[in-house]
C-alpha cells in the first residue's frame, strides 16, 4: 500500500469549504422560518400594546384558553409574557444565539404545563375538562430527545 502524506490543501479545498458553509437559518425547514416571523412579530408588538392599552385604549388578548380586554390585569400580563417569550426564542433562533434552543425549550416545557393547567381548570377558577389542541403544537418531548 503507498503512504503518500498529503498537505492540508491537498485533500480539502478551504475556498470550496468557505463558499459551502451556510448559515444556520438557511438550513431550517421553511415553515420554522415563517412561525420564527410569526413570533418575532408578535414578540415586538407587546410593548405597542402596553402603551395602547397606558393611553386608556382597549385591547383584545387572546392565547391558550384566556382572553381580556385590559392588558394591565393578571391575565392581560400573562398573554403578553407569553407572546413576548416566544419573540425572544424567536429572535434567538433568528440571530443564530447559542442557547437558542434551550431557551426554546424551557419555553415550550412552561407553555405546555401552562396550556396542561388550563385544560382542566377555567379561566373563571372552576374544575372541568376542556380539550386544548395547543397541547399538540407546544408539545416539548420529542425535542428533548
Amino acid at each position: 500500500m503507498d503512504s503518500e502524506n498529503f498537505s492540508e490543501n491537498e485533500i480539502i479545498d478551504s475556498e470550496e469549504v468557505g463558499e459551502s458553509l451556510a448559515r444556520r437559518r438557511h438550513l431550517l425547514p421553511i415553515w420554522v422560518r415563517i412561525f420564527i416571523w410569526i413570533f418575532l412579530v408578535f414578540g415586538v408588538f407587546t410593548l405597542p400594546i402596553l402603551l395602547i392599552a397606558s393611553a386608556g385604549n382597549g385591547v383584545y388578548l387572546s392565547a391558550f384558553g384566556l382572553s381580556t380586554t385590559d392588558a394591565f390585569s393578571l391575565t392581560g400580563l400573562i398573554i403578553l409574557s407569553i407572546y413576548f417569550a416566544n419573540g425572544v426564542v424567536a429572535f434567538m433562533m433568528w440571530f443564530e444565539k447559542k442557547k437558542a434552543i434551550h431557551v426554546a425549550q424551557i419555553v415550550a416545557v412552561i407553555l405546555f404545563l401552562f396550556s396542561a393547567y388550563m385544560m382542566f381548570f377555567s379561566h373563571a377558577g372552576t374544575i372541568g375538562f376542556t380539550i386544548r389542541f395547543e397541547l399538540i403544537l407546544v408539545n416539548p418531548m420529542p425535542s428533548c430527545f
